[in-house]
């Protein structure tokens, strides 16, 4: 099997670890899985790789690195231009829900004319594998008046309902197909060799074989590096560049992981799994706009502000699109929002038309140029210990 890494946005030519937020005791022992052996799927494990795999390998990264094959993105978007609908599911915690991500990605494809279905399953604080274990944790999160779904005619006087979301991972993916399924792990876990392969084993195991049964593209948000390295005991993940490096090292694994365990179901084809690069785009900004870098951040230092969520949302597009959003920013794109930041606290400050051209400039740069396909040798074990 031939692996066609990939953490940057495709060309634009082929169009429970639980505290508030997404806080981690770092010291605590990764939470087992729960599920049965009949659930497991055999890990193929590499012992020799010729000379020939390698290079051919090396051809794969050169030629593919930029997103998904030709023929998966012709065949994705084929089927969204026949139905007119984007169907894209939204899997992780407090970094997608802050300032409600989904949303606000469903608006930039809605104003670039495209129907969308979009629904979540979300939880602060949790991982690939508690969130698969303890489900959505946004009841009083969204409890909120945007959230709000309009009543039944069959029952106009009943209780207010929410739109929360799904209940579990395993109801996201099983009720609805999907033509992109997003998800995020805790923002130190890719880092770390323990939460790494804990997160590795949840995806083979229990993520792979209904994302394989969707038929859907899995596209793994890429986190970011802290606005200071003390934070959340994360001294020994490195500045700010050694952290951006090693979390995305710990997604290649989740690619490499996933893809194995989809390739082995049967009638699942190659799909291979994408990486929105957002943690390389904030680094690219931290090297060259500090100011503006910061302002990416909430008050808390590694949760993002509106206009960190919006550079986010940005690459999201980019990503599953082959394309930009639309240049521009409706101050309508946030006024549905489920929540913004924390209930209680004061609003932060939304990007200006001029901050978003900056943050939306950043994002293409990144993902066209690339950023970062040289630091790396198809040799690399990104599963391996770091």
């Amino acid at each position: 099997m031939d692996y066609y890494v990939r953490f940057i946005c495709p060309p634009p030519e082929i169009q429970s670890m639980r505290t508030q937020g997404d806080d981690l005791d770092i010291n605590e022992t990764a939470p087992s899985l729960s599920f049965s052996a009949a659930h497991r799927i055999p890990c193929k494990r590499v012992v020799l790789v010729s000379v020939l795999s390698v290079l051919v390998f090396a051809f794969a990264m050169k030629s593919n690195f930029m997103g998904s094959s030709p023929e998966q993105r012709q065949q994705t978007m084929g089927d969204v231009g026949q139905r007119g609908t984007v169907r894209i599911a939204f899997m992780g915690n407090s970094i997608i829900y802050y300032n409600d991500c989904p949303r606000l990605v469903q608006n930039m494809l809605s104003a670039a004319g495209y129907s969308v279905k979009q629904d979540s399953c979300l939880l602060g604080g949790s991982n690939l594998a508690s969130l698969w274990n303890e489900g959505n944790g946004m009841a009083e999160k969204f409890a909120t008046e945007p959230a709000l779904i309009p009543p039944s005619q069959d029952d106009p006087d009943g209780a207010p309902k929410y739109d929360i979301g799904a209940a579990t991972v395993s109801d996201l993916l099983r009720e609805e197909q999907w033509d992109y399924v997003i998800m995020n792990d805790h923002t130190q876990g890719p880092a770390r060799n323990t939460t790494r392969a804990t997160a590795a084993e949840a995806l083979a195991t229990l993520y792979a074989p209904l994302i394989g049964t969707s038929g859907a593209i899995p596209i793994f948000v890429q986190t970011w590096a802290y606005l200071n390295s003390t934070l959340k005991n994360a001294e020994d993940l490195g500045d700010t560049e050694e952290f951006t490096r090693r979390v995305r090292n710990g997604y290649q694994c989740y690619v490499k992981t996933l893809h194995d365990a989809l390739s082995q179901k049967e009638g699942a084809g190659d799909v291979m799994p994408l990486i929105a690069p957002v943690g390389s785009v904030f680094l690219h900004l931290h090297d060259t706009d500090r100011d503006m870098w910061e302002k990416l951040f909430y008050r808390d230092g590694f949760h993002p502000s509106p206009h960190g969520t919006y550079l986010e949302a940005c690459v999201l597009f980019r990503t599953a699109m082959g394309e930009m959003p639309p240049f521009s920013l409706d101050d309508a794109w946030w006024l549905d929002a489920r929540v913004m930041q924390p209930a209680g606290e004061e609003p932060m400050a939304r990007p200006t038309a001029e901050e978003a051209e900056v943050l939306w400039e950043a994002a293409r740069k990144v993902c066209e140029e690339g950023d970062g396909m040289e630091a790396h040798s198809p040799s690399d074990d990104y599963c391996s210990a770091v």
